[in-house]
């Protein structure tokens, strides 16, 4: 029996003694004890009432309202394939070169991997440059294969049909460059601004091959630099509205 129960049976049993004890005054004409016997019918009256109605119902619990999942959309799939194949390539190069580093040599990989465009990737720290053919099979990435060795150089034809006049391309050549530069540049920029310059001059000097000069100026341009010119004496880089240079027959824009 619980504590509870055992209450109401003593309020209960309060209650009847009460009663009797009431009923036994009033036949004796004991009157103020009578008074007494009322107000102790009164109080366990009211106890057991209280007692009697303080039931506590079993409260069901609510489930917890669960977030109904989305489904995947194509954008989401996609780029989705895209980060896996990034991952899987830097997996396979790291297995053989632990101090790679690589881009991207398409303009827009993603969208060519999900065209079945051929992807290719610029390697270095591999013992030279690389330019390497990423094989993908159902948007999955099954190898990365060299097309030319170290520098540039194209490597003999072998068994896998690779031709031995390819060009040599200096993508990752110009993005060494400004990886290693960029912070200097930045750095000029900053001090021909404050002395009110438009423009500076990066002399040949300074930098690798001329038939390179294009790929550092896209280069540049990735890095906020967008606003570059090849000249004769290097590359030129735009800090602001410019006029039209003398003899050099080109008009300046602002860089972005």
């Amino acid at each position: 029996m619980s504590e509870k129960e055992m209450k109401k049976r003593f309020a209960g049993g309060a209650l009847m003694m009460f009663a009797y004890l009431a009923l036994l005054l009033f036949i004796t004409r004991l009157w103020p004890l009578l008074l007494a016997a009322i107000l102790g019918i009164f109080i366990a009256l009211i106890r057991l009432m209280f007692l009697s109605s303080g039931r506590a119902e079993p409260v069901t619990p609510v489930p917890a309202w669960e977030p109904k999942e989305k489904e995947p959309t194509a954008s989401g799939l996609r780029s989705m394939a895209f980060a896996l194949a990034e991952k899987r390539v830097t997996e396979l190069l790291l297995a053989d070169y632990p101090d790679i580093r690589w881009v991207w040599e398409n303009a827009e990989p993603k969208k060519d991997i999900m065209d079945g465009q051929p992807v290719y990737v610029l390697a270095n720290r591999a013992g030279g440059y690389h330019r390497m053919l990423v094989v993908i099979r159902n948007l999955q990435v099954c190898g990365v294969v060299p097309v030319s060795g170290p520098s540039g150089e194209v490597p003999a034809q072998d068994d896998g049909g690779y031709a031995d006049d390819a060009p040599v391309n200096y993508g990752l050549l110009a993005f060494e460059w400004v990886e290693a530069h960029v912070r200097e540049l930045n750095e000029r920029c900053n001090e021909a601004l404050g002395q009110g310059q438009q423009m500076f001059d990066i002399s040949k000097d300074e930098l690798p091959e001329k038939e390179s000069w294009q790929d550092i100026c896209q280069e540049l341009g990735r890095n906020g630099l967008d606003d570059t010119v090849c000249r004769e004496f290097g590359i030129r880089i735009i800090l602001r509205d410019g006029r039209k240079g003398e003899g050099d027959g080109y008009k300046e824009h602002a860089a972005v």
